[in-house]
């Protein structure tokens, strides 16, 4: 049998006839011809043609993010996105639109960490994971910054424990040492008597 010249990285047993290897490169479709040559230097042909396709697109799978809900000037428990698979390589991330004020995600470890500054309505986000031949998978899903909850010590009812803390903190603004966020309920730097009402407004509310 006479030599194949295959694609890089395919070769094929003289005697067994088998092919066999990785392909490296993507090939267009083209015609061999296997030779068969016996001791009276008779031959026989055998045409067939091989190929070899591009990585199959970049794609998430089944993955999904749940609606990420944040409070403002808390900081977040780091997240890892979903990492695509296939595709050209090497694959690159991208999060559309950009993230609110205080958050930020990394490209390379798809890892998104930091402290919301404003709040924000719910709004829809997508991972796009971008392949070397512009290919592109992606995933949507959902972020909020929502403003603190007058429930300051977390014990499911706004009471007179969480009057006594606001009430330490009341006057104060951001950037003084005094300043707890959790108590500015508005958001607008200052715990000031806009943030009593809204805090009065709850005042004896549970869950």
């Amino acid at each position: 049998m006479l030599p194949l010249d295959l694609p890089e990285s395919l070769g094929c047993n003289a005697e067994t006839r088998i092919v066999s290897g990785t392909p490296l490169k993507a090939t267009a479709e083209t015609t061999y011809t296997l030779t068969a040559i016996d001791s009276d230097s008779d031959e026989g042909t055998l045409m067939f043609t091989l190929s070899v396709m591009t990585d199959p697109m970049p794609t998430l799978g089944d993955a999904s993010v749940n609606a990420l809900a944040y409070t403002r000037r808390q900081e977040i428990a780091s997240l890892t996105l979903p990492q695509a698979s296939h595709g050209d390589e090497p694959l690159t991330y991208a999060l559309t639109p950009a993230l609110p004020e205080g958050l930020s995600s990394d490209a390379e470890t798809r890892i998104v960490s930091g402290t919301p500054i404003k709040a924000m309505d719910e709004a829809t986000y997508t991972l796009s994971a971008l392949d070397a031949d512009g290919d592109t998978a992606s995933l949507p899903f959902t972020l909020e910054v929502s403003l603190p909850s007058p429930d300051l010590d977390g014990d499911g009812n706004v009471n007179f424990a969480d009057f006594l803390a606001f009430a330490g903190k009341f006057g104060s603004r951001l950037g003084q040492e005094r300043y707890d966020a959790r108590c500015d309920l508005n958001g607008d730097g200052e715990i000031d008597f806009d943030d009593f009402l809204i805090f009065a407004a709850d005042f004896g509310s549970t869950g």
